[in-house]
């Protein structure tokens, strides 16, 4: 029998609110401190369920970074969370500029890439004039192989949000 994502012991979650605080307060604070950075122009990038936390930061704390790379998220965990969300209620989210790119293997499984479409159709939909969207399917890529190339892609992407910076 296999085991449901969320029940297996691999895949964890809760608590995100505590690690986006240690996220903010320790790894922020130390790498801008430490290395000379653009902090108007930081990036996260989460794939699986790293996608899905950085779902929750897009959703509830988006001026926490600029670009945002979202890799094959799984957003039905904890009860439909971002389905149950309203992107245009989110904090701030008039107020700062967001790129946004969400990719998934053409070959995953069909709830994720749904999911994942979800996503792009709830962000679509709030036709925010500072927030850019871009989703990218991953030819003949399953959830394993979709990630290196959506790491590539992802960066090329990144490179041209960033021309004028």
């Amino acid at each position: 029998m296999i085991q449901r994502q969320k029940e297996h012991p691999k895949y964890q979650s809760g608590e995100a609110l505590n690690h986006l605080n240690f996220i903010q307060n320790d790894v922020i604070k130390y790498v801008e401190e430490k290395y000379r950075t653009k902090p108007n122009s930081r990036t996260y990038f989460g794939y699986s369920l790293g996608g899905t936390f950085e779902a929750y930061i897009l959703l509830t704390q988006p001026s926490t970074f600029k670009n945002y790379i979202l890799g094959s998220p799984e957003t039905l965990l904890d009860d439909s969370f971002i389905y149950n969300y309203d992107f245009n209620t989110v904090p701030e989210i008039h107020d700062v500029e967001i790129n946004i790119f969400i990719s998934t293997g053409e070959l995953e499984r069909e709830d994720l890439i749904e999911q994942a479409k979800g996503l792009v159709t709830m962000i679509n939909k709030s036709k925010h004039k500072n927030t850019s969207l871009e989703y990218e399917v991953i030819k003949s890529a399953d959830h394993g192989k979709a990630f290196p190339i959506a790491a590539v892609k992802s960066i090329y992407w990144l490179a041209e949000c960033n021309k004028e910076n």
